[in-house]
């Protein structure tokens, strides 16, 4: 699969709309941990995600309180420099531990059109999307080609505010 890329901001680097997130990589043996993982299936994560076309993760030293670093390298170690994604990091981040729901809706994932709302906001280059499993990746990086139409985000807008979650603009179009 080729996925297409945008630039990332004017670093003159183009990456994939989605990117391995590797928090959940990072093992469930910390405060913000996911649960337990098997690096053997996390590295078979991440190289089905440059299989997809992926360019890019993301890690941090406070994943897995250093984990998903010591994951990360051997999965991408024996990659070939041309086919390796780019690898971005921060300091001093803590995420939300919340588990977004995977299960299948209208021919797609309910995260794959999580990752197209995301894309669809103005500004918005790159989504970090994390994976335990190459069948959670498989879930998810099609959310990079899904477009969503008028129709599409008018339902998910409606359902953001049915349900009362986050706040502000429920909608791309409403943010500009």
């Amino acid at each position: 699969m080729t996925l297409a890329t945008r630039p990332l901001g004017t670093s003159g680097i183009d990456i994939t709309p989605v990117g391995l997130g590797a928090w959940a990589i990072g093992g469930g043996d910390w405060k913000y941990g996911w649960g337990s993982q098997d690096d053997r299936s996390s590295i078979a994560a991440i190289r089905r995600a440059v299989e997809l076309g992926i360019n890019w993760t993301d890690t941090a030293a406070i994943y897995g309180i250093g984990h998903s670093e010591e994951v990360v390298d051997p999965a991408l170690r024996e990659i070939s420099a041309g086919e390796r994604p780019l690898v971005f990091t921060k300091c001093g981040r803590v995420a939300d531990p919340a588990r977004p729901d995977d299960e299948p809706v209208t021919g797609t994932t309910v995260s794959a059109v999580a990752i197209a709302w995301t894309l669809a906001w103005p500004g918005v280059t790159g989504a970090i999307v994390g994976a335990r499993s190459p069948e959670q990746t498989s879930g998810w990086v099609g959310g990079a080609s899904v477009r969503l139409d008028a129709d599409d985000l008018a339902a998910i807008a409606a359902g953001i505010e049915a349900t009362g979650a986050g706040s502000g603009p429920t909608r791309p179009d409403a943010a500009i």
